[in-house]
């Protein structure tokens, strides 16, 4: 079954990917500071907190972004196709 998505929730779909962005960035933070530390420059405290913050926000602006264009092109493109198989019910559904 051919279906199509008109359209994405800018704002949700934004806080969750910018949320994702931030747990990701988590993992990118040890490798920044073993750089710092190799290079034999300081690492702040600071920068360990504003790397996953910096992240997650341009992350939300860029996806909000991305949804609204998104959005605008539908009209114009018809918007992405997806096939979907319906899932079994359970039985006593």
């Amino acid at each position: 079954m051919t279906q199509r998505i008109l359209r994405f929730s800018p704002h949700q779909t934004a806080k969750t990917m910018a949320f994702l962005y931030v747990i990701l960035s988590l993992g990118i933070v040890p490798l920044v500071w073993l750089g710092f530390a190799a290079s034999g420059h300081g690492f702040s405290g600071l920068l360990i907190l504003l790397v996953p913050l910096c992240y997650g926000a341009l992350g939300y602006v860029f996806v909000a972004l991305g949804c609204l264009l998104y959005n605008w092109s539908v009209g114009i493109t018809g918007g992405v196709e997806v096939d979907l198989e319906p899932e079994d019910m359970p039985a006593g559904k």
